[in-house]
Parts: C-alpha cells; structure tokens; sequence
C-alpha cells in the first residue's frame, strides 16, 4: 500500500537530491487573518479530537505461540482460522455473539470495494458454546473433544462459504446498502431501513480485518461506542493483532479482549491436536 512505499522510501539507502531554483526558494510566509468565531471553532474542534485519542484503548498483541505454519499443517484457511478465535474470544467474554463485520474486496467488479463477511453465524454459535462449556463430564472426553471438532469443520466451512459469496458479488451488505441510498434520493422510505433488527445487524461491535503488512502491524479504532476493532497480520510463526475500545465504554477492554484472545488461540490448537492423524478437515 501507499503507506508501505513510503517507508521502504525512508528506509532506502539512495537518495535522490532535488535541485531548488532560485523561485522555489525564495519562501513566503502566509499570515492568516482569524475571525473570532473561526478561531473558536478551530479551539473546539482540537479539543474534541484530543478527547477521541485520549479515549481509544489500544492495545498490541502478539501472539507467539504459533502462525501460518501450523494452521495450514491442520488444513485450516488462516484467515477463516483467526475469525473463529476472534468469535470465541468474544462469546468467552460475554456469552453470546454480534454482529461482526471482516471487508471482502469485491475489486474484481467495475467501481468494487468492499462488502461484508459476517463471521457471527448459526455454525460459529454452535462451535463456540461448546468450547466454552465447562468441563462436566471426565469420562466422556472423547466425544466432546470429537463433537467440538466436527462442529468447528463446520463453522471454518460456512465461513469460506460467506467469504467466497461475498468476492463473488453474493454478499447482502452492499446491495441493501444501494436500496436504502436509492430510495432516499426517490423519496420513498422503506420500512426495512427503520427496523430495529436492521439497527441491531449493522451494529458492528466487532469490526476486523486481515492486513497484511510487511512492517508488523496497523490498527484502527471501534465503530461502535461498545465495540472493539481487531485487525491482524498472520506470520508464520505468530500473529499480531491490534485490539482497539473506547475507555468510556464500560463493556469493552482491549486488554481483556487480548487475554481472551490468547485463551481461544491456545484453546483451539489443543483442540485439533487431539484430531486423530487419519482424519483431515473436510
């Protein structure tokens, strides 16, 4: 990316010097004349910004316990892989799932960005309620550990299912998206738009993304008041993640989303380590 030049940019060894002509040089110095009102506005506005940064939990994990290698060794995609830790890590937290937003470039179409991966499905909810169930049962090891492997093939595999749909242009973000911008400019209110599960659906309290950065790491705030924002870089051997929250929030700690984060990490290798050799993940 553009950020990414720039730093191989600095760090290079050549240098190029630009000459300055005799104009170029010959600096000027704009003195601006401030109304009252504008100065006052400019005040306020540094200061509302100070807030925000003043209020963002940031927080840089990395995880060393293991990368890429290993999770392709299980026959795992590794971005599928890290978005069902990051359900667990949640669900772990607060015993439930949310509305979760991962970008899927759809720049394949004429004018394509992105859409929407949800990785919170019927499949994930299934797998991590039984991950996160207390041990009760000693004698029945096996099968526990037997049925949280089958249910976590199924949640990877309904998640490459919505990543898939979503870069083919089958995702269903982008389309609503178009219908309620349409029909504010036709001036035809749509009851859909209003519905309070619409609200509840694009309240993305989980906003992530894959960036993959030569230079470790780049993170990004929440998008909600009582969200967090989780971008991550897969290495091979680690992972490193930016966990971001509000302070003012009193759901959310990026710290505590961390240490969650690792539990589900470590959790999940344990977990298909004890797949039998012969068996492979569908």
């Amino acid at each position: 990316g553009v950020i990414e030049a720039i730093l191989d940019s600095c760090s290079s060894s050549e240098s190029t010097a630009v000459p300055l002509s005799a104009a170029d040089s010959a600096l000027v110095e704009l003195k601006w004349t401030e109304p009252p009102q504008l100065n006052r506005i400019i005040n306020e506005a540094a200061r509302f910004i100070d807030n925000l940064i003043d209020d963002l939990d940031f927080y840089v994990y990395r995880y060393d316990s293991y990368g890429k290698n290993f999770i392709k060794s299980c026959n795992c995609s590794p971005d599928a892989y890290i978005q069902m830790a990051l359900q667990l890590a949640y669900y772990k937290l607060y015993g439930k799932l949310t509305a979760t937003y991962e970008s899927a470039s759809t720049r394949r179409f004429d004018l394509g960005r992105v859409d929407c991966i949800r990785s919170a499905t019927w499949e994930t909810l299934q797998w991590v309620s039984a991950m996160a169930q207390s041990d009760g049962d000693p004698l029945n090891q096996t099968k526990r550990e037997t049925e949280k492997l089958a249910l976590f093939d199924a949640a990877m595999k309904k998640q490459t299912e919505i990543m898939l749909d979503n870069i083919m242009g089958q995702g269903i973000d982008i389309h609503l998206l178009g219908l309620r911008e349409q029909s504010k400019l036709m001036d035809m209110p749509m009851t859909l738009f209003n519905d309070e599960s619409y609200r509840k659906i694009n309240h993305f309290s989980l906003s992530t993304s894959q960036v993959p950065t030569k230079y470790g790491f780049m993170g990004y705030g929440p998008v909600v008041p009582d969200g967090y924002g989780a971008s991550y870089n897969i290495f091979g051997d680690h992972v490193i993640f930016c966990i971001s929250a509000f302070y003012s929030s009193q759901m959310t700690s990026s710290p505590r989303f961390a240490q969650s984060l690792e539990e589900s990490l470590s959790s999940i290798q344990s977990l298909l380590q004890a797949r039998p050799t012969s068996q492979t993940q569908p």
